[in-house]
């Protein structure tokens, strides 16, 4: 009976050991697919329109905010325009509140915005 309950022993320790391995494993594979994660974001792309290197992250370039393969079509790009005014509007609104000027940002980025939708249209015909 003394020999059932060593062996039950050993067994349990081989069980533990194994699965102490196996999450190791798990480990480094995880840690290695994180640098090469690090390691492609680090490297990007450049657009082929504007020759600006940008982050693999990012969809659309950050300085003519294009696909890397293809110009988007005027409603995205008015999409993608509006998107970014409206977050630096949000920032100017808070940085305007903070001077004591809650609208004198955002006018300017609203004429900014109309200025660039006109000429967006003005390029459609």
């Amino acid at each position: 009976m003394g020999d059932g309950i060593k062996d039950a022993e050993m067994e349990a320790e081989r069980e533990e050991a194994a699965e102490k391995a196996k999450a190791a494993a798990e480990h480094i594979r995880a840690c290695e697919a994180k640098d090469e994660m690090e390691e492609e974001r680090r490297a990007g792309w450049t657009c082929p329109h504007c020759q600006t290197h940008n982050v693999a992250e990012n969809k659309f370039c950050f300085m003519c905010t294009r696909e890397p393969r293809a110009a988007l079509a005027d409603e995205q790009l008015i999409a993608n325009l509006r998107h970014h005014l409206n977050a630096i509007m949000r920032l100017a609104h808070d940085a305007g509140h903070a001077e004591g000027l809650p609208g004198a940002y955002q006018g300017t980025l609203l004429a900014v915005m109309a200025l660039a939708e006109a000429a967006l249209a003005g390029r459609k015909g």
